[in-house]
């Protein structure tokens, strides 16, 4: 049982087992005075009354505390076990290191959206973001530098997107995101906005580390039989923004890169 229900129902547990004890007492004093000495010359009234309803009233009120105390155990049983699933099921699609969605939760989500859009004929784009030269941050500073670089970046790359937009990791140094309802063109303002907001100085726990990204963009069209092909152009635009360098966002059909005015320096 979770800790928290656990307390809770101890806490009813006590309560009623103290409040049984003290009533029981108050009637058995009570049942004690109405057949005592001084009172065995009165008949009937509300003492002879009482007398007879005493026994029948406190097996009243065990049962009546026996069955609060089942349902209080019941209901923090249920608890636990909705909260128990619901850990399992966020263990299933996080990512570990970052606590990010996790790649299989971002392919599932984008199959969704892609039959949506499809259905609807709206449009969808996908993001695939690139920290460059994350290995050389890990030689110089350490894993445990390069870790809390790549959770800094993922979590500054969030907060500037959408709450309906998809964003796992996808690879060691690689996100992803998915765009509902979002063209090719301005996913790829949302691709400049998010490398330039990640192209500055990054503080970590151990010190500070300068990053940049390098993002492909690509947005769903008429010809992509399946939301893999969309994932698979985004994939080969972050491929030619990286071949021209550190820095760039890069998208397909018209073979533009933007090179961006900043480059990772150590």
């Amino acid at each position: 049982m979770i800790p928290g229900a656990l307390s809770a129902v101890k806490r009813i547990e006590i309560f009623t087992a103290v409040f049984l004890s003290v009533t029981t007492v108050a009637v058995s004093v009570l049942d004690f005075l109405i057949y005592s000495e001084t009172f065995k010359n009165i008949e009937g009234g509300i003492l002879g009354w009482t007398g007879n309803l005493t026994l029948p009233l406190l097996l009243l009120l065990c049962n009546l505390m026996y069955f609060f105390i089942l349902e209080r155990r019941k209901a923090a049983r249920r608890i636990h076990q909705a909260e128990s699933g619901t850990r399992v099921h966020q263990l299933a699609i996080r990512d570990p290191a970052t606590g990010f969605f996790n790649r299989r939760h971002f392919y599932e989500q984008l199959s969704i959206e892609h039959a949506r859009s499809v259905r609807h004929g709206r449009a969808m784009s996908v993001l695939i973001a690139s920290f460059d030269d994350l290995k050389r941050v890990e030689q110089l500073h350490g894993s445990v530098h390069a870790d809390q670089t790549l959770r800094r970046l993922g979590q500054l790359l969030k907060e500037n997107l959408r709450e309906t937009d998809i964003f796992a990791r996808y690879t060691s140094d690689q996100f992803i995101v998915l765009l509902p309802e979002t063209a090719q063109p301005g996913a790829v303002r949302v691709a400049q906005k998010l490398r330039d907001e990640l192209a500055r100085v990054v503080k970590t726990e151990n010190g500070y580390s300068r990053a940049t990204v390098s993002i492909g963009v690509a947005g769903l069209e008429p010809t992509m039989k399946s939301e893999h092909e969309l994932v698979d152009s985004a994939a080969e635009a972050l491929h030619d923004a990286r071949s021209h360098g550190a820095n760039n966002v890069s998208w397909p059909h018209d073979g533009d890169t933007e090179p961006a005015p900043l480059a990772l320096t150590s």
